[in-house]
């Protein structure tokens, strides 16, 4: 009987070990059930992350052949506007000569005119005696030369 009892307390000892193992089971497997729970959280969140930045992704590369694209155009323009700079430039270059020129010929005008007009000072009674003398002139060629017709005429007419 005494090994029946030895027997029978090691068991009840083997028993409430295994009980022991049983119940640090069941704690491991909560904080297990617990931790997957948490996991599968993480992994939804993460999941939904991935498609954010994929949606993110494609709408970045979208933008980035929009921006190439409008950066072609934007060579273009820059190309056609650097060609009319450049032929405005010509264009204001070659007014600013004419107007050098035009500036030259007409301070050359002026000196002209201003030469007259000290030239002309006190002369004015001379021209008008020179106007009327020519005047006098004129009308008595035109009487001579209208007396030579005449003339002319008699002895053509007499023949």
């Amino acid at each position: 009987m005494s090994e029946l009892n030895t027997t029978k307390n090691e068991l009840h000892r083997l028993n409430g070990e295994l009980h022991n193992v049983n119940n640090d089971y069941q704690k491991n497997n909560e904080e297990l059930k617990q931790h997957n729970v948490f996991l599968q959280s993480n992994l939804t969140r993460t999941n939904e992350n991935v498609q954010n930045l994929t949606i993110q992704v494609n709408t970045t590369q979208a933008l980035v052949a929009l921006l190439e694209r409008n950066i072609v155009e934007f060579e273009k323009l820059k190309s056609n506007l650097t060609e009319k700079v450049d032929n405005f430039t010509i264009q204001v270059e070659t007014l600013s000569n004419e107007n050098d020129r035009l500036q030259n010929t007409t301070n050359n005008l002026r000196n002209i005119v201003s030469f007259l007009n000290e030239t002309n000072l006190g002369f004015e009674q001379s021209l008008s005696s020179v106007s009327d003398f020519l005047g006098q002139q004129i009308s008595g060629y035109r009487v001579e030369r209208m007396s030579n017709l005449n003339l002319l005429y008699r002895q053509i007419v007499t023949r």
